[in-house]
């Protein structure tokens, strides 16, 4: 829908269709065979890789310490400046945690294939590795993210990866390609 732009933007029930299309699509894939499993993973990986690729790269260049750095971080909320409560760990690791759940989606479908690998040991290392290189990612990206653009726009965005990429030397095409 953020590609589409609010005038031509889908019903929350024509995007549910669409997408539950494309993961039973996936789905359909997957139960025909290890090798047609294999290609479709490739394919989306790295049609996702790519554009968080551009993000970090291209961020490096334009990373700011300035916007990065926050005074009071502790207390202060950066996006609007106003003062904070002090919140409990509990509360902070429930507020974490949806989060986190969805930055790691995706990765039981490694144990599924489990079965159909000729090790298990590969599959586990497989899934270990791919948690490992998914945080880094998700880290570099957020880090770099909160360098480029102000709390202020970073709070505001419905696209703040789009918004981010659009600020490097692709400018508003890397938007597009984001969106994509």
């Amino acid at each position: 829908n953020s590609l589409l732009g609010t005038e031509y933007a889908l019903s929350p029930l024509a995007t549910f269709v669409i997408a539950s299309v494309i993961l039973w699509g996936i789905v359909y894939f997957q139960t025909r065979g290890i090798r047609e499993v294999g290609i479709v993973n490739a394919i989306v990986t790295i049609a996702k890789l790519f554009p968080l690729a551009l993000v970090v790269i291209f961020s490096l260049f334009v990373f700011d310490p300035s916007i990065f750095a926050v005074d009071n971080w502790k207390t202060i909320l950066a996006s609007s400046g106003d003062q904070m409560t002090y919140a409990s760990l509990s509360a902070q690791i429930n507020g974490a945690l949806g989060v986190i759940l969805w930055c790691f989606t995706g990765m039981e479908a490694s144990s599924v294939m489990t079965e159909k690998a000729k090790s298990a040991k590969v599959v586990g290392i497989a899934t270990v590795s791919s948690i490992i290189v998914t945080l880094v990612i998700y880290i570099g990206i957020s880090m770099l993210a909160m360098g480029v653009l102000s709390p202020v726009e970073l709070a505001n965005s419905t696209t703040p990866l789009a918004d981010v990429l659009s600020q490097t030397a692709i400018g508003p095409f890397g938007a597009v390609i984001v969106k994509v």
